[in-house]
């Protein structure tokens, strides 16, 4: 327990640092600053639970596949080849997300160390101090897939396995061990369609964050509205964009995931196929 003069210490650092933020302060004195943020961002987890890196991040994500499951009139693509079926495949694998990210916004996967971010609806999102962030510049990945049936059919993110084919459904994972390890339960992937309709899938689900709808899979799955990431009709590619950040405001969004890599694959199944 921290006496008076801690304690007055303490509110007056909390004090000193919110100002500086609101003021937004250049960066030559946000840096002077840092350390009077990892104090208080050390001397808060010891009274209250509290999210955000505070010193410089380093995660990012490693590894991302996308794989069709157990729907086999299904297929995807990064490329939007229009009814021609053939040209879409199963799987799409990181290298292929890589070039992508590369012919549009030139940069990868492995560029991207994302400092964390917030969003409410998984479109929009904001740093620490409130301000809009772009896309793929070290805050957020984003980038489409087109999915094309040859009937009509509503796409889920799944976590049904196919052992013949060896998909084992969605998983998010990583290497790390210890804390580290809670890089899985930090990140969030959101699917936007084009009828704007967005879900957001929290791996790992624990403590909700304020104003932010998200779902979690279950094995065995159950298809439901909120793991459906859009309606396709027969031999309709459509569009769906996808975004993969850090959220700030998790509980788990703390100093001891940096330095930290996730990987995850990503499985998409039709609802004819859940029974």
């Amino acid at each position: 327990m921290m006496d008076n003069k801690d304690e007055l210490t303490f509110e007056l650092q909390k004090a000193l640092a919110e100002k500086e933020i609101m003021d937004k302060v250049n960066v030559r004195v946000r840096r002077k600053t840092s350390l009077v943020l990892l104090f208080i961002s050390f001397m808060s987890l010891i009274l209250v639970t509290f999210a955000w890196f505070t010193i410089s991040t380093l995660a990012n994500v490693e590894k991302l596949d996308m794989t069709i499951g157990t729907a086999p009139d299904l297929r995807i693509s990064t490329e939007n080849h229009g009814s021609n079926f053939k040209q879409y495949v199963k799987t799409v694998t990181g290298a292929m997300i890589d070039k992508e990210l590369t012919d549009r916004f030139n940069t990868t996967m492995k560029d991207q160390i994302l400092d964390p971010v917030t969003s409410s609806n998984g479109r929009a999102f904001k740093s620490r101090s409130g301000r809009d962030m772009e896309r793929n510049k070290n805050t957020f990945l984003e980038f489409d897939l087109y999915l094309i049936s040859t009937k009509d059919l509503t796409v889920h993110l799944t976590n049904d396995a196919d052992n013949e084919n060896r998909i084992k459904g969605t998983q998010v994972s990583t290497k790390e061990t210890g804390d580290k390890a809670d890089i899985v339960k930090a990140v969030r992937f959101s699917f936007t369609n084009e009828e704007g309709r967005t879900i957001i899938y929290e791996p790992n689900k624990g403590s909700a964050v304020a104003g932010q709808t998200t779902f979690d899979l279950s094995r065995p799955m159950t298809y439901s509205d909120a793991n459906k990431v859009c309606d396709l009709k027969k031999l309709t590619p459509q569009k769906v964009t996808v975004r993969v950040w850090f959220e700030g405001e998790d509980p788990e969004c703390v100093n001891k995931i940096q330095e930290s890599t996730m990987e995850a694959i990503l499985t998409f199944g039709g609802e004819a196929d859940a029974g």
